[in-house]
């Protein structure tokens, strides 16, 4: 891709960008010239009747790169959706686009790990966070109209961890960086409008910068790892289970290395928990663990010239059932803005026309009732942000 010259269509090139067909003998001088592939426009009366390889030469045709293309790939989609090399060149290069909202949530981080699909409602929930010195305790919910507020939650916190439980309604909260500092092991849970704390025996000790995550075969929530006692602190590597009764620590001799802040996704079409990333003793990872019932370490492997992406924490990742989606992260002292996409243990990037500005500690969540990717705040280089981005799956 990149290029006209790049993409085939049945043996036949796309014409060279910017070069105009010579004026039709006859033709009134403001009359445009005709299409050189013999198309109508969009939308003329016989439009309807183009061959779909001469629609699709046109959008070849249409730009000097791939982003240029994307207005006419969108408009070619929408009457051939299921052409394979129109398809690829959308999931390659579709643009993420800003979402314009009105009153919501302040600027903030920290709630990463805590944004997550409720499908009773159709809506995304989000609870807490901070703006580098309020820790907040408000939730709120992410429809198709907009924010709406929630009840307020427990006393304010940050790099705490939450999941959805589809099978009790209701959204799950344990541990954080508390108000006066300390890391906590409490568990709350969100049901209706009432915030009820789970007072338990037993469970995972006070941790925060973890990642949990609902298992729908287990019909249960997992959590796995992040750091004890401080933020500088020991790194874990545990993983636990709650059923909505009791956490259960689910042992394993071999597991990934300790860690925080690292990406942590069900993977529904492969019946596993990714593990990819995050924070080490030793620093940044880029390690790839699934677990679906035990632990084990596929290799990775690039499509393409570009390869893996480089290690990193704090990024954002949500999965859309078939591929798990990448954006961002802290890549050493780096800021990164990169996009990929992760199926099995296959990683491709991604092009996209338009993207967020580079940042780390943002929030990301699949929303299936509208079909794309939601990206929420994070700490960009100019500081904490209350952005909403979005990543269409259609066009």
């Amino acid at each position: 891709l990149g290029g006209a010259t790049g993409w085939v269509a049945r043996g036949a090139l796309a014409p060279p960008a910017g070069v105009a067909p010579a004026p039709t003998p006859g033709a009134a001088p403001d009359a445009p010239p005709p299409d050189p592939l013999g198309v109508p426009a969009p939308g003329s009366a016989v439009a309807h009747a183009v061959d779909p390889e001469q629609a699709w030469r046109r959008v070849l045709g249409s730009g000097a790169s791939d982003a240029d293309r994307v207005p006419a790939l969108r408009a070619f989609l929408r009457d051939h959706p299921e052409h394979a090399a129109a398809r690829a060149l959308w999931e390659r290069v579709r643009p993420w686009e800003r979402r314009a909202l009105g009153s919501g949530p302040a600027a903030r981080d920290g709630c990463e790990a805590c944004f997550d699909w409720d499908p009773a409602a159709g809506r995304l929930v989000l609870f807490g966070g901070w703006d580098g010195q309020r820790r907040f305790r408000d939730a709120w919910a992410l429809g198709a109209d907009g924010w709406t507020a929630l009840p307020d939650g427990p006393p304010g916190r940050f790099a705490h961890a939450g999941a959805w439980d589809p099978a009790r309604g209701r959204l799950v909260v344990f541990g954080g960086v508390s108000e006066r500092g300390p890391m906590l092991a409490e568990t709350w849970e969100l049901a209706g409008d009432a915030w009820v704390e789970r007072k338990l025996l037993g469970g995972p000790e006070a941790r925060a910068w973890h990642r949990m995550a609902w298992d729908p075969d287990g019909r249960r929530i997992l959590s796995f790892a992040g750091r004890v006692v401080s933020g500088t602190g020991p790194m874990q590597d545990d993983l636990w289970s709650w059923d909505g009764e009791a956490w259960r620590h689910l042992p394993a001799t071999e597991r990934p290395p300790a860690r925080h802040a690292a990406v942590v996704v069900w993977d529904a079409a492969r019946h596993r928990l990714v593990v990819w990333g995050g924070f080490g003793e030793r620093g940044v990872l880029g390690d790839l663990w699934v677990w679906s019932g035990g632990w084990s370490a596929p290799r990775q492997r690039g499509e393409g010239e570009d390869g893996v992406p480089q290690a990193r924490s704090a990024a954002g990742a949500a999965s859309d059932g078939r591929r798990i989606v990448l954006f961002g992260g802290q890549g050493g002292a780096t800021l990164l803005d990169d996009t990929w996409a992760l199926e099995g243990s296959t990683w491709r990037r991604l092009h996209p026309a338009a993207s967020p500005g580079p940042r780390s500690w943002h929030a990301m969540a699949w929303d299936p009732g509208r079909r794309r990717f939601v990206l929420f705040g994070g700490g960009p280089p100019a500081g904490r942000t209350d952005e909403v981005w979005e990543y269409p799956e259609d066009p």
